[in-house]
C-alpha cells in the first residue's frame, strides 16, 4: 500500500506541475475564442469532427446543441434524430441526439448525459468530443465501432442543466444547481436551486431535506424538477429492460463510480463484482489518473442518477468524474479529456454484452415513486480505501470543493 500511494503521490506532483490554471474569468476568454473561431461550421468536415476548432473553446448552450446537429446529419448511413426530452424549469429546450446504423430490428438503448451541475462545463465538451472521435471512426469504418452503433441505439443529452449552464456564462460561474427559486430569508446563493442528482427517485434511494441553504439540497420530492422529471418520463416511455446501460458525466477528481450512492450494501451477486469489473475496465480505459469505487465510498449520494438507472432499469450505470484540478479547466485540457472519455465509453459499451453473462437485474416497475418522499438518517460514511483520504485533498477539498 505504501508503494501504491508513493506512486499515486508523483502522479499527482506531475499532474499539478503540468496543471495550466484557466482564466480568471474563463466566460470572457471563452467568448473571445468563440469569436475567433466563428467559421467552425462552414469548415467541418467529413470524417475529421474532433479537428475541428469546436473544440478550440469551450461554448455556449446553443453553439455546443448546433454542433452536435451538424456533426449527426453529415454522417452517411447513419439514422439519427433531435428530440426535446422536455424543458427546463426557465422554460428552455433540453436536446437529445439518436443515433444508430439502422434503425430496425428495434435496439437496446445507450445513455449518456452531461452537465447535471453547471459549473462543469468540461464534462459537456468531453461528452461532445467523444461523439465526435466516435463519427469519425465510423467514417473511418472502424469494425468495434460500426458493431457497437449497429447493436445499439444510441442517445447523449449533452446538457440536461441548460438553465444553470446559462447562469455560469453570466457572471455566476461556480453555480450548481438548477435555477429553482428559493424561499430562505436572506440565504447564500447556495440555496438558489435544486441539486439534480439528489432528484431522482426511486423512494428508497431518495433523502428528504428541508434545508435549502446547502450545494446538494434534494428538492421537495423525487423528480420534483422538470430536468430530472424530463429525463425519467422519456426513459419510461421505453422498455425499460431495453436501457442497457448509462453514463452520466461530471467534472472533476477522476474517478470512475458505480452503485450504490445511497446505501453501504453493494448490489446483490452476482452484480456487484460484475460493476465493479466493469467500472475497473472502464477507468483502466481512461488513463492512469483514474480510480473506481462505489459511490457511497466516496460519501453518501441519495437520490442519485446512477442509483437511479440501476434500480428502476437494471442498467449497470456509471458516473464517470473527467480528471482535473478545478471546476474551470484550460481549454487546452477540451480535447485530451475528451480522448479519456472515448476510450473509457468504448470499453464500457463494448462490455454491456456480458456484463453479467447476458443478464440483468429484473427492473423496477415503471413509473413508481413519482412525487414521493422517504427519509433517511443522515450519516457520514467512511470510505473504505486508504487512498480516498488523500485523493480528496490533491483534487481540492475546499472553497471548489468536488461534489459529486
Amino acid at each position: 500500500m505504501h508503494v501504491a500511494l508513493r506512486f499515486l503521490m508523483c502522479l499527482m506532483a506531475l499532474s499539478v506541475a503540468a496543471y495550466e490554471p484557466p482564466p480568471l474569468d474563463d466566460a470572457i476568454a471563452a467568448d473571445a475564442c468563440s469569436n475567433a473561431t466563428v467559421g467552425y461550421l462552414a469548415s467541418l468536415q467529413v470524417g475529421s469532427f474532433s479537428r475541428s476548432a469546436y473544440f478550440d473553446c469551450f461554448r455556449r448552450h446553443d453553439d455546443v446543441f448546433a454542433f452536435m446537429s451538424a456533426m449527426l446529419a453529415r454522417v452517411p448511413h447513419l439514422t439519427s434524430a433531435n428530440v426535446t426530452i422536455g424543458k427546463t424549469l426557465q422554460g428552455r429546450d433540453i436536446p437529445a441526439y439518436t443515433f444508430s446504423l439502422s434503425p430496425s430490428p428495434p435496439k437496446q438503448l445507450v445513455y449518456i448525459q452531461a452537465l447535471q451541475h453547471a459549473r462543469e462545463w468540461i464534462a459537456t465538451t468531453s461528452t461532445v468530443y467523444a461523439l465526435a472521435r466516435l463519427l469519425d471512426d465510423v467514417v473511418a469504418q472502424n469494425k468495434t465501432v460500426l458493431s457497437l452503433l449497429e447493436a445499439y441505439e444510441w442517445c447523449i443529452v449533452p446538457i440536461v442543466n441548460v438553465d444553470g449552464y446559462v447562469a455560469t456564462w453570466n457572471g455566476d460561474r461556480y453555480h450548481r444547481k438548477n435555477m429553482r427559486p428559493f424561499t430562505v430569508p436572506n440565504a447564500s446563493s447556495l440555496a438558489f436551486g435544486v441539486d439534480l442528482n439528489r432528484n431522482f427517485g426511486p423512494t428508497s434511494s431518495f433523502k428528504a431535506e428541508t434545508e435549502e441553504d446547502t450545494e446538494v439540497y434534494p428538492g421537495t420530492a423525487p423528480y420534483s424538477e422538470p430536468e430530472t422529471l424530463a429525463i425519467h418520463t422519456w426513459l419510461q416511455a421505453r422498455e425499460p429492460k431495453s436501457i442497457v446501460g448509462a453514463l452520466d458525466v461530471h467534472t472533476y477528481g477522476g474517478w470512475v463510480l458505480s452503485p450504490f450512492g445511497h446505501q453501504e450494501d453493494e448490489p446483490s451477486p452476482p452484480y456487484g463484482n460484475a460493476l465493479a469489473t466493469l467500472a475497473n475496465a472502464t477507468r483502466r480505459a481512461m488513463g492512469p489518473m483514474y480510480l473506481n469505487q462505489r459511490s457511497v465510498q466516496l460519501y453518501p449520494v441519495y437520490g442519485g442518477f446512477g442509483d437511479y438507472m440501476y434500480l428502476l432499469y437494471g442498467a449497470p450505470a456509471l458516473i464517470i468524474e473527467m480528471d482535473g484540478h478545478d471546476f474551470r479547466a484550460p481549454s487546452s485540457m477540451i480535447r485530451p479529456r475528451g480522448d479519456e472519455l472515448y476510450a473509457g465509453v468504448l470499453t464500457y459499451v463494448q462490455a454491456l454484452a456480458t456484463w453479467v453473462n447476458d443478464a440483468k437485474p429484473t427492473p423496477a416497475p415503471p413509473n413508481s415513486s413519482v412525487g414521493q418522499t422517504t427519509s433517511h438518517a443522515t450519516s457520514w460514511h467512511r470510505p473504505s480505501w486508504p487512498l480516498v483520504g488523500f485523493t480528496l485533498a490533491a483534487v481540492g477539498w475546499g472553497p471548489n470543493r468536488l461534489v459529486l
